[in-house]
């Protein structure tokens, strides 16, 4: 068993997940009592929408409908109606935590990292913008908006500048799945 028990249970009410007709309100912290960086790849293998990151090492899902953040010695999760709700609620979600942990041997580990997505004013800094209109868009905003969308690829401006030249790096892992370093 990876976690048996967690500590420093405190709770914060509402902040920007704060819906005033909901009861779900609030939001907790609490430490756990192992270092569960571990578990972390397995996570990101098995359950959907995973944001794993490096920097701080944390990985972030949605178990029951409630947001989890998960570090390798603390959590939090939000929203929950109240103390005995979290309580409920991490009871449960170590069980899913040392169920995954329990069968790690038969699932596949990901080590994919987010990535967040690139915001459209930094797409806009890649294009001409002289807003020539070849792009079939009236401004280089709009074809970047376009572009972040999915809706279109940087190579339909005609004006688009070719990359200065382009790298590929791949991750090494250390025996025990972490990320030691990069090869480019």
């Amino acid at each position: 068993m990876l976690i048996t028990g967690y500590s420093d249970l405190s709770l914060t009410r509402g902040g920007i997940l704060q819906d005033f007709t909901s009861d779900l309100k609030w939001g907790a912290h609490f430490k756990l009592d192992n270092d569960i960086r571990e578990v972390f790849p397995f996570i990101n293998g098995t359950v959907e929408n995973v944001r794993y990151q490096l920097r701080p090492l944390h990985v972030r899902f949605l178990h029951k409908k409630a947001a989890c953040t998960l570090y390798p010695l603390e959590a939090m999760v939000a929203p929950l109606r109240g103390r005995d709700h979290a309580i409920a609620y991490i009871h449960d979600l170590i069980v899913f935590l040392n169920d995954i942990y329990a069968r790690r041997h038969e699932l596949r580990p990901s080590h994919r990292l987010y990535q967040p997505p690139v915001s459209v004013v930094d797409i806009v800094k890649m294009l001409p913008r002289t807003n020539c209109r070849q792009c079939g868009y009236p401004t280089c905003m709009a074809f970047a908006a376009a572009i972040r969308k999915g809706k279109v690829v940087a190579e339909d401006c005609p004006d688009f500048a070719e990359p200065i030249s382009v790298c590929k790096v791949y991750p090494v892992f250390g025996a025990d799945g972490a990320l030691e370093s990069t090869l480019s």
